[in-house]
């Protein structure tokens, strides 16, 4: 018990922040790469949710810059999570997939609700109808957003210690 009360007590909580990878990191990598990478660095959990396989998703992280343990922890595919939750699915002629919208939509809010993502910055506002409470959904669709997204998560690191 004291070893599991000391333990405890060190810890601090983990806030979980989560990045749409189209529409917010590959439009803003430049000043997303070194935020994400201090990010990670001060102990936050950083989750990136896109619609492609994670396959996919790895490969164009990787041509962005963004290395795994560096610049993120988690990684989610809508894609891979409807297949493994057995959704309705086809593909169309140029081989993308789709399912039903609300099937869609809803896929990234179940995600944050699972890992008590606070923040999900994203592109599509679609999403937000589906964020559980606790998960601050950020709508970035243009270069103002990105510009309040980045002081938000300086606000996250350093408080009033900036």
């Amino acid at each position: 018990m004291k070893i599991h009360n000391q333990i405890y007590m060190d810890v601090s909580p983990v806030i979980n922040i989560g990045f749409d990878l189209h529409g917010v990191l590959d439009n803003y990598s430049e000043q997303m790469v070194p935020l994400l990478k201090e990010l990670c660095d001060n102990g936050c959990a950083v989750h990136i949710l896109s619609g492609p396989s994670k396959q996919k998703v790895e490969q164009e992280l990787q041509a962005l810059g963004y290395i795994p343990e560096v610049h993120y922890h988690y990684l989610f595919s809508v894609v891979d999570y409807l297949k493994a939750e057995k959704a309705e699915m086809w593909k169309d002629e140029k081989n993308t997939w789709w399912t039903q919208d609300e099937t869609w939509w809803q896929s990234k809010g179940n995600y944050c609700r699972t890992t008590h993502c606070e923040y999900l910055f994203d592109n599509s506002i679609r999403y937000k109808d589906y964020m559980p409470p606790m998960t601050n959904f950020r709508y970035i669709c243009n270069e103002q957003d990105a510009s309040l997204m980045i002081e938000l998560l300086r606000d996250v690191l350093y408080g009033d210690k900036k």
